[in-house]
């Protein structure tokens, strides 16, 4: 008797202290304040009511108790509740922050078979009014930082930001803080403008905010100067283009520079109507950003205004051929800039021969003198080959420099002197001996034409007078 005794307690023991197997859902709900809830049992309608059904929240406060007889609904939750006496299960509405907590079912079957579960509820405001704030709006690049703060109405679980569509995560430079709440981003950059929005959420709502936009000044960078037309050099008249573009957040302020000189020019594009030549030079443009308080200039384009040939000479009355006429420069300055006729460059060599003489680029006389002891070399050849085929002409040259520079009076005089020493070597000469009244070269026939001219003369005879000056004169016998 007293074992029976005994077994009847551990079933009774065992009975009533069976709980959490399975009579609620794992998962604890989540509601909305001012919205319901559902307590769902996971037990089936039997044929036999349960025997005693009781709800409470915080162990100590009852929401309904039920039995075969009657139920009994706490004061805070008249008209709040639906109670399910088939299962057990209880709908609670209007719900408040006041509304959370662990909720404990107790059933009580017929067979005296006793189930409990528990859940804790867990109630939330609905997120609203998400806004975000920030530090500044106005930045420079990569000398600025900026904090956006992100708030919301209701009970916030969850922050995320977005810059654009892409999620904004922690790095180097982005740093999160306060739950999330706070986004700061060290040493903006252009792609940091924006736009930047928060997403709140908590497990009953969620609510994102208006996009914010950042200005962010940058630049100026990338400065391309753009020449247009694009050719190496302009007739005088034309009219020319030349353009400035560059990367500025605001837009750059420009200024034109002609040879370092700063022109009355503003604005990205300059424009020259009928260029002169005396607006040749390198042209340059400096960009400008307010903000940033940087500036960056580009690289020099030279524009090179030439006169047409053809033109310059027909004021004084010169045609000029572009297929007879050739080029060549003394010196080096401006080597490139061609020489104009009919819009046509002329082409250009390297020496050329003027009556005579020959002209290097190099304005030396090398060439000329080489040229002209070759020519007196042959014909003084001709004549005294033993005198100039052994001479030496490098020897008169050496004697005439001085210092590094050819004295060519020195050279010339040099040269010349040796050629007429050879001359006279091979020159026939005869002496000649004139008496006052007496010159060889009047002789008879010269004496009758004197005659005859003086006689037309006198006798006023003009055409005689003419026709007797054009007479040849005797030829002269030195030999006697």
């Amino acid at each position: 008797m007293a074992l029976l005794l005994q077994l009847l307690i551990v079933l009774v023991a065992f009975a009533v202290f069976t709980e959490g197997d399975g009579v609620l859902p794992d998962l604890p709900p989540n509601a909305a304040v001012g919205e319901k809830v559902m307590f769902t049992t996971t037990l089936t309608p039997t044929e036999t009511p349960f025997f005693s059904v009781a709800w409470k929240v915080n162990v100590s406060k009852t929401i309904i108790t039920s039995n075969n007889s009657a139920n009994n609904t706490g004061p805070d939750y008249e008209g709040r509740i639906t109670f399910f006496p088939s299962t057990g299960s209880l709908e609670l509405r209007s719900l408040t922050l006041d509304d959370i907590g662990e909720y404990i079912v107790s059933i009580t079957q017929a067979d005296s078979t006793n189930h409990v579960g528990r859940t804790t509820l867990n109630i939330h405001e609905k997120v609203s009014s998400v806004l975000v704030t920030s530090s500044s709006t106005d930045l420079v690049e990569f000398s600025g930082s900026v904090s956006l703060s992100c708030s919301a109405s209701g009970s916030p679980t969850s922050f995320l930001w977005f810059n654009g569509s892409s999620g904004v995560t922690a790095s180097d430079r982005v740093q999160l803080t306060d739950g999330g709440s706070s986004l700061t981003i060290i040493n903006v950059t252009r792609f940091d403008q924006g736009p930047f929005r928060c997403n709140v959420s908590n497990p009953v709502s969620t609510g994102t905010s208006d996009p914010l936009n950042l200005s962010i000044s940058y630049g100026p960078e990338n400065i391309n100067l753009i020449l247009s037309p694009s050719q190496e050099y302009f007739p005088v008249g034309s009219d020319i283009s030349l353009t400035c573009s560059v990367g500025s957040r605001p837009p750059a302020q420009f200024n034109w520079y002609l040879n370092g000189d700063q022109l009355p020019d503003t604005g990205s594009e300059l424009r020259l109507v009928n260029v002169q030549m005396s607006q040749s030079g390198n042209y340059s443009c400096q960009a400008f950003n307010n903000k940033t308080l940087r500036s960056q200039t580009s690289q020099p384009s030279f524009i090179n205004v030439l006169a047409m040939l053809e033109s310059e000479a027909s004021r004084i009355g010169l045609r000029i051929s572009a297929a007879k006429s050739k080029v060549m420069r003394i010196g080096y300055a401006r080597a490139n800039t061609p020489v104009l006729v009919g819009h046509r460059p002329l082409d250009k060599v390297d020496q050329f021969t003027y009556l005579g003489s020959v002209i290097t680029p190099h304005g030396g006389s090398d060439k000329d003198i080489a040229c002209r002891l070759g020519k007196a070399a042959s014909v003084m050849h001709n004549l005294n080959p033993d005198c100039f085929e052994c001479t030496d002409w490098q020897v008169f040259r050496d004697a005439a420099v001085y210092k590094d520079k050819l004295d060519l009076e020195e050279y010339t005089s040099a040269v010349l002197g040796y050629i007429s020493k050879c001359a006279e070597v091979v020159t026939t000469t005869k002496s000649v001996m004139c008496y006052p009244n007496q010159k060889p070269w009047l002789n008879a026939g010269v004496h009758a034409l004197l005659k005859a001219r003086d006689a037309a003369f006198r006798s006023g005879d003009a055409q005689r007078h003419i026709a007797v000056g054009k007479e040849e004169l005797p030829a002269i016998d030195l030999e006697g």
